[in-house]
């Protein structure tokens, strides 16, 4: 974090202080809306996938990949609900190993009362969020100043599309905090390359691939960011080292995956070519096909449309925060770009 020589001890307390008020607020928001939130109707797949997981293990990864998922956060929103009854006979269960929906139905009504489970499901994802609003308060402040660390948290924390997923056992909340946490330290990585970096950055972004297959577009970001950096260096005397210390980074990502998924090795549908991890592809291959049904604009569309994505931003995000997302854009035009400081970022 920067200050200038004018910042006293008294006014870095006082952001920081500030800043731990905004979390705090932001944890109450998130926890005080949990007894209004019923079940939502994806949460007890979620809980169901990652009770199996716990449960059965690498038998249960082709059964997640049914629905897309990777094991880490649905195997996190699941765990104190194993601790506590690891007894559910999830093999005898129907739909097990067959079909995920009806296994889904049949553990929903094995388990009966789901208030307490809900609660223990979602403080995984309750503790992601306050993560990601930590994250974002660092990196604005190092970017910038505590000022813009500040406003940044506080878009954050009153926005209500995180509030209302950051309460839930889902892995959308999940995915965006470890990737941002990721990114970031990548980002630190590229302005001082270090193997403390380079090791942590390459397991936060291997949870990012497990936590969600849409962890890919992190994993090309932060890929895009190593490359900038490298080409940046590739007449410095240590760019061996900035090279080495980069695919280390790429290979722990790289290998977090592959443990993720039991160093298995196999076929995915269509073809006969075995390829590593093939449960977490067969993920990436159900949400390619998932994403063709859509709802927009007031009716279903089963086709690829290319406008679905900049119109959801557009109608899911406060008119506040594009606003000031344009104002934003503006000033830096105006002031002639980004700091030095953000040049790997891109």
């Amino acid at each position: 974090m920067r200050f200038n020589s004018r910042g006293s001890i008294r006014k870095v307390i006082g952001y920081e202080v500030f800043a731990l008020g905004l979390v705090l607020v932001h944890f109450l928001l998130v926890v005080g809306g949990l007894p209004k939130v019923y079940i939502t109707a994806d949460e007890p797949a979620y809980i169901a996938g990652g009770y199996a997981l716990l449960k059965r293990g690498t038998e249960a990864l082709g059964f997640l990949s049914q629905r897309g998922y990777p094991p880490l956060l649905a195997g996190l929103e699941a765990l104190l609900l194993y601790v506590a009854d690891p007894s559910i006979p999830v093999t005898r269960l129907d739909g097990w190993a067959a079909n995920f929906d009806t296994f889904t139905e049949s553990f929903a009504s094995y388990v009966g009362h789901w208030e307490p489970v809900l609660f223990t499901a979602r403080l995984p994802t309750i503790v992601l969020t306050i993560l990601l609003g930590v994250v974002v308060y660092r990196w604005a402040s190092s970017l910038w100043d505590p000022k813009a660390g500040l406003l940044a948290l506080g878009a954050l924390v009153f926005d209500p599309s995180l509030l209302g997923h950051g309460r839930l056992a889902h892995t959308d909340v999940g995915v965006v905090a470890i990737g941002t946490a990721s990114l970031y330290v990548v980002w630190r990585w590229t302005r001082t390359p270090r193997w403390q970096s380079a090791l942590a950055g390459g397991v936060l972004l291997g949870l990012t691939l497990l936590s969600k297959v849409s962890g890919l577009f992190w994993a090309v970001a932060a890929m895009i960011q190593l490359l900038v950096m490298l080409l940046h260096h590739r007449q410095s005397p240590h760019r061996t080292q900035y090279l080495l210390q980069a695919l280390l980074l790429l290979g722990i990502g790289l290998g977090a995956v592959l443990g993720g998924d039991a160093f298995t090795w196999g076929a995915v549908r269509n073809s006969d070519v075995p390829v590593p991890a093939p449960a977490y592809w067969e993920s990436a291959l159900y949400l390619r096909d998932y994403t063709t049904e859509v709802f927009a604009l007031g009716r279903r569309w089963y086709e690829h449309i290319w406008w679905y994505y900049p119109v959801a931003f557009l109608v899911k995000n406060p008119v506040l925060l594009i606003a000031g997302t344009i104002v934003g854009g503006v000033a830096l035009i105006r002031r002639g770009g980004l700091p030095a400081n953000t040049l790997w970022l891109f």
